[in-house]
């Protein structure tokens, strides 16, 4: 029987000593094209998983950062269709982008995208999320490209950087959640994250997902009563998303410490891994948790970086994304 992706993942960390880094793209900011930049380098620069976004006009526990991705992606007419045909091509340039032997990125220049100095376009009015049903076809899917095989000294990666659909379960209903998950399969994910789906709600999409060897993820918050988090614990599977703070997505100045005896708590109900979530912004936050997590989650930091490089060239945006990147993985994973 095949592993699926996402334990693959978690068995090499572990056997490593080492944590996962995962990266959360929002898909179609500022196009798909660009997406597929940013995700080429995230996994250059040590992404472990990448966890992508599909935009929703009324997201929950998104905080402003990535509602704003969201309302952007849609106002171009981004269509689910459009994401999984993107998806594919992310898939195979995740199986190539080359890494070095420890699995931190290679020194050799990043080549930026063919488009040169392009840049992103300016914030654009809020639409409705029937744009990803209903848009006509507006969004340019990425060109087949090239990919140069690994230098000498530099690993391959064992497959493809594992995908993850965070997405609400109003996209799925709509969709229905066979063809769904059938596309999600198709497209490249290894597992899905579904936010609005209450766990004691969840038991069919859990069987149904089960049935392609996908996982689904289900969150804890710091307000869950430890009955349901034990509950939520036995439902999920890959691992379990622990959110570190209690409101919405968003960079904190600090983490709460209490945080560290939930996931204490948590390794007594689960042998799943835990991974953090939810306002990790900074390399300390990170150096703070890498002795508890098995794994780090971050989204708004690296969403505001996209959104702050309006009118710049685009290379030197993504360059700045994968040096932010780097500095994480690095407190993550800290050598010596």
């Amino acid at each position: 029987m095949t592993t699926n992706p996402i334990d693959r993942v978690f068995a090499d960390l572990r056997q490593r000593g080492r944590k996962a880094f995962i990266p959360f793209l929002t898909a179609g900011d500022p196009d798909l094209k660009a997406t597929g930049d940013l995700f080429t380098e995230v996994v250059r620069h040590g992404a472990d998983l990448v966890e992508i976004g599909f935009p929703y006009s009324d997201p929950i526990a998104d905080g402003p950062v990535i509602q704003a991705s969201y309302t952007r992606a849609l106002s171009r007419g981004l269509k689910v269709e459009q994401i999984f045909a993107a998806t594919r091509e992310w898939v195979h340039r995740g199986t190539h982008v080359p890494r070095s032997p420890d699995g931190e990125p290679t020194s050799g220049e990043h080549t930026p995208p063919a488009s040169g100095e392009r840049k992103l376009s300016g914030p654009t009015p809020t639409s409705s999320e029937e744009h990803t049903e209903k848009a006509s076809e507006q969004q340019t899917l990425p060109a087949s490209e090239e990919h140069t095989p690994p230098a000498s000294g530099e690993r391959k990666l064992s497959g493809p950087t594992p995908l993850l659909a965070m997405v609400s379960y109003s996209i799925i209903l709509r969709r229905r959640p066979d063809r769904f998950l059938d596309e999600a399969h198709a497209a490249g994910y290894s597992g899905l994250i579904v936010p609005d789906l209450p766990a004691e709600e969840s038991a069919s999409l859990v069987e149904a997902a089960r049935q392609r060897d996908l996982k689904l993820i289900q969150l804890v918050t710091p307000t869950t009563p430890r009955d349901r988090a034990a509950f939520i614990a036995r439902q999920s599977s890959g691992f379990l998303y622990c959110v570190s703070v209690t409101g919405i997505t968003g960079a904190r100045d600090r983490l709460p410490p209490q945080l560290l005896d939930q996931l204490a708590w948590l390794r007594t109900q689960t042998d799943l891994p835990l991974c953090v979530g939810f306002g990790i912004s900074r390399p300390e936050h990170v150096a703070m948790l890498r002795d508890h997590a098995d794994g780090i989650i971050v989204g708004s930091a690296l969403v505001k970086r996209v959104e702050e490089g309006t009118n710049r060239p685009w290379p030197e945006v993504v360059r700045e994304v994968g040096q932010f990147v780097a500095s994480l993985v690095q407190a993550l994973n800290p050598q010596g």
